[in-house]
């Protein structure tokens, strides 16, 4: 429990002193909690106890059998990592991921264990199946009625989300999370689903809630349970145009106790934008050398198509065209829609400067209806008007909004279910609510929908949206 009531060093420390104990008698059992000890240290930024713990785990008496998940180097590959050597620390990370992929349930692992090993899905840059294994634990969580790591579980599934551009998605699972880490006295999950939940108000460009649910305080004091608030003032500013301010806190947050996360890298990108918008682009060459090498370890498609737009952004003007078209190439099948729509954006942007505004149409028209279709407003209002400028006009349509994104996140999930026959005894069941809070989330969403029974729901098909938006 140490380690959901936000304490950290204590929960590493504990850890660690128990696996060395249990160790002669229980190997596996202590791999595994070296391995958790290791994963504290990281979400604490501790780097000297991270590397004191590196080779107290190195000293460890530890023979497990050949068939058992590879913990200990797992730990040693976060060690690693934390280090800044990807090349090191994600092959042993990797192995982990995919024992777990592998043998699911077979071998006995417990719930608890299968959470922890998920969570590496983000470094790896394995989206789709941290999605995937997220969605599998949030059902198994359901099904078993094990509160205590659903928070956990809903944050991973709504990280995964956004990284994919599933706002919509990610908005109901973050909100569910954070009132289930409320319920649950679970303070380390209630900030960081704070966090993402205000890091979706900055893409929606709701300035006055972004900033109530972030972080608050110095950025450069930003603890690692904190970091999604961080990101999110930085994501606002960038999103409202104000390139210095987010410059400022992209800067902030990277030299914070939470610099070493991989939320911080993959915010990467953006301090690249934030910084070549405001001529400082030879500010975040390193950070960007260190983006491209870790998109290389990860193989991943949408990884490496923004290591390319990257690339473009601070290419000399002879070579940021080719730049720009390999990571359009890239962006193709890598399933993150808003950054593919981002490279667009861009890429309008450089051809219309270039004055080539007739080709730049195309791009900048593609943008802005992704931007659309996924409600970020802030950056439709970019695209619009860079599409403006080329000659081009696209009103704003008001009051077309697909029928889910007229109801809070709550109602969503509610409606989503009813829609599908499950009762109200049923969907409570579902989302740990009582049958008669059920009952007043639909009496609610019935007028927004324009329906006056459950009946009425399943012609609105959405089923068919939500998984086209999962």
């Amino acid at each position: 429990m140490a380690r959901e009531q936000g304490r950290l060093e204590a929960s590493y420390s504990v850890l660690l002193d128990t696996a060395a104990d249990i160790a002669p008698h229980a190997p596996q059992t202590a791999a595994f909690m070296a391995y958790e000890a290791m994963t504290a240290a990281w979400l604490a930024g501790h780097r000297q106890s991270i590397d004191e713990m590196s080779h107290r785990i190195a000293g460890l008496d530890v023979t497990t059998p050949p068939h058992a998940l590879p913990y200990l180097p797992a730990a040693e590959g976060i060690a690693r990592l934390a280090a800044g050597n990807p090349g090191g620390g994600l092959p042993p990370l990797r192995a982990l991921f995919e024992g777990l992929r592998a043998e699911r349930h077979d071998r006995g692992h417990t719930l608890r264990e299968r959470v922890s090993i998920a969570s590496w899905f983000s470094p790896l840059g394995a989206l789709e199946t941290g999605n995937d294994l997220a969605a599998e634990l949030d059902r198994e969580c359901r099904e078993q009625g094990a509160l205590g790591p659903l928070p956990l579980v809903l944050l991973l599934r709504t990280r995964a989300r956004i990284f994919l551009g599933r706002h919509s998605c990610a908005l109901m699972g973050a909100t569910e999370g954070l009132r289930i880490a409320q319920d649950t006295g679970q303070p380390h999950y209630v900030g960081q689903l704070s966090g993402v939940l205000a890091y979706l108000a900055a893409l929606d460009g709701d300035e006055e809630r972004c900033r109530e649910l972030a972080a608050k305080g110095d950025l450069r004091q930003v603890l690692p349970g904190q970091v999604w608030g961080g990101t999110a003032i930085a994501m606002l500013e960038l999103g409202l145009g104000r390139h210095e301010a987010a410059l400022r806190a992209y800067e902030d947050v990277a030299a914070s106790p939470s610099g070493h996360t991989i939320v911080v890298l993959y915010c990467v990108p953006d301090r690249v934008e934030a910084a070549v918008r405001t001529g400082k682009a030879d500010s975040v060459r390193e950070p960007a050398r260190t983006f491209a090498e870790w998109t290389e370890h990860t193989g991943a498609a949408g990884a490496r198509a923004l290591a390319a737009r990257c690339r473009a952004l601070l290419a000399p003007e002879t070579e940021a065209e080719a730049a720009y078209e390999e990571a359009l190439a890239l962006h193709v099948d890598d399933g993150r829609p808003f950054e593919r729509a981002r490279t667009e954006l861009l890429f309008g942007e450089w051809l219309r400067r270039a004055g080539r505004r007739s080709e730049a149409r195309a791009p900048l028209r593609s943008a802005l209806d992704t931007f659309e279709l996924l409600a970020s407003p802030p950056w439709a209002e970019r695209a619009r008007a860079e599409l403006r400028a080329t000659g081009e006009s696209r009103v704003r349509h008001v009051g077309d909004e697909a029928p889910l994104e007229r109801l809070t996140p709550q109602e969503r999930q509610v409606v989503r279910l009813a829609a599908t026959g499950l009762t109200n005894r049923d969907i409570g069941a579902q989302l740990f609510l009582s049958p008669r809070t059920v009952g007043y989330h639909l009496y609610n969403a019935y007028p927004k929908l324009g329906v006056a029974s459950r009946g009425e729901l399943t012609r609105l098909r959405f089923r068919d949206q939500e998984e086209a938006t999962a």
